[in-house]
């Protein structure tokens, strides 16, 4: 299904962005955010890269999140940096992963600091020396960005210096009220399992959204 989705997805807004769709102009073109949850546990996706790199100039946006750099390794093993580099946006949350301390405090980068030395020598002829020296270290250490609040986070956007701050509280969201905590909840959302996955998706899809397609067209895609 993703496979197909990230085919046919780019194939249909050139069309529309080149006005060669027979339904959609160029205005009619919607953006659509992809948010990946637990991306380790799709499985590799073919292309994945390529696709990573082209879909942002077609209204197309994937969030890839996952819990440790080794599950981005252990799929794409010599590509995961290739992915890392095609997220404009990165947002560190927390992890005891070694691998993506040292990533992040890496992608930190360094920061110059003046370290002040003091000597004195006591007797009947005594004297005092003092040194500045610059010296340069990692703005965030491993050990540091492991020990950043629980409440913090680190947000790298491309070209920029690293920005730590405090995680969004939920509870202060205008809809907050729409939130559900059990079964009992007015707002608890009801999972209902359909007995195949394209009754599923008939059951929660937009249908006026439709944008119709054949398998000879996604054939040709391909």
């Amino acid at each position: 299904m993703f496979t197909m989705m990230f085919r046919q997805l780019p194939q249909t807004a050139d069309e529309i962005l080149q006005g060669l769709h027979p339904t959609c102009k160029p205005t009619d073109l919607l953006h659509i955010r992809l948010i990946l949850d637990e991306f380790a546990n799709f499985g590799r996706f073919p292309n994945f890269t390529e696709t990573l790199s082209s879909v942002r100039s077609r209204e197309i946006s994937i969030d890839i999140i996952i819990q440790a750099i080794s599950q981005i390794k252990s799929l794409y093993k010599d590509q995961w940096e290739t992915i890392f580099n095609n997220c404009a946006t990165l947002i560190y949350l927390g992890t005891n992963d070694k691998d993506t301390m040292n990533y992040f405090s890496m992608r930190a980068g360094k920061q110059t600091i003046n370290v002040k030395n003091h000597s004195q020598t006591r007797g009947t002829q005594g004297s005092s020396s003092q040194s500045i020296q610059t010296i340069q270290r990692d703005l965030l250490t491993p050990d540091e960005v492991a020990r950043i609040g629980v409440d913090e986070a680190l947000v790298f956007i491309s070209k920029q210096n690293v920005f730590r701050d405090k995680k969004t509280n939920v509870f202060q969201h205008p809809r907050s009220k729409e939130l559900a905590n059990s079964p009992e909840d007015e707002n608890w959302y009801r999972y209902i399992r359909s007995m195949s996955d394209m009754d599923e998706w008939d059951a929660n899809v937009n249908h006026e959204r439709v944008i119709e397609t054949t398998a000879a067209e996604v054939l040709r895609v391909s």
